[in-house]
């Protein structure tokens, strides 16, 4: 074959592999979908998770309550739940029904559940009593306590249809009081107080829809001493004045 016949021929070849890169995008789009598009197809559902993870994130607010309002949620993880006497791997939290017999890791400690009717009572895994509430209709109702591994009360709290509404109170191992104060609907209101080392007062005032009002004292967390950059009058969450 003559130079200009191979010529004609290499150029040829060349140009019927570039109408065929055109046609797929890519030589991988000959295999079946790994050209540009479908890379960028795939990407589409991550980007609209991330945004809808941003969108609807709570926001960190001194109204925050455990809230197990959302009855597609609760649809959802009884759906998963595993059958009794199954173990669950990994954390959950106490607004979760869970399944009679069914062991679970919550707030860091093995426990094992168990039901009477609409009565939940969960032991911790060496037969210590945890905590004790009903649900109704997959939801807390009434009250609810939580007991540390000693016995000590931790927690005791009040719902209705799964909301937070009446007095929650928060102790250490040793009985002495963290915080308590009142939610309705989920939302603090009325009078809160927490305390510090031995159930001293740390700060004290009135909260109006999850917001400082009013007067509020603070004490140093450390020394005891009056906090007098902090202490005085609040209006929606802010310092006004002494």
């Amino acid at each position: 074959m003559s130079r200009t016949h191979l010529g004609i021929a290499l150029g040829a070849a060349v140009a019927g592999l570039l109408v065929a890169l055109t046609r797929t995008g890519s030589p991988g789009g000959m295999e079946g979908g790994t050209g540009v598009a479908a890379t960028q197809r795939r990407a589409e559902p991550d980007r609209v998770d991330d945004a809808t993870s941003r969108g609807t994130a709570p926001a960190l607010r001194e109204s925050a309550a455990p809230n197990d309002s959302d009855a597609s949620d609760l649809a959802a993880h009884a759906a998963e739940r595993p059958r009794a006497g199954e173990t669950i791997p990994c954390e959950v939290d106490l607004h979760s029904p869970l399944s009679d017999g069914q062991t679970a890791v919550v707030l860091g400690h093995r426990v094992l559940v168990t039901w009477n009717g609409d009565q939940r009572t969960i032991y911790f895994e060496s037969g210590e009593l945890f905590s004790r509430g009903a649900f109704v209709n997959g939801r807390r109702e009434g009250t609810h306590e939580v007991w540390h591994k000693n016995g000590a009360v931790s927690a005791i709290s009040t719902y209705e249809s799964g909301r937070a509404n009446g007095r929650f109170e928060y102790f250490d191992e040793n009985g002495n009081p963290l915080r308590a104060g009142q939610y309705v609907d989920d939302v603090k209101q009325g009078q809160w107080t927490e305390y510090r080392a031995g159930g001293l007062i740390e700060r004290q005032g009135e909260i109006v829809d999850g917001e400082y009002e009013g007067y509020w004292v603070f004490y140093d967390a450390e020394t005891g001493e009056l906090d007098v950059k902090r202490t005085g009058t609040y209006r929606n969450g802010d310092r006004v004045g002494p």
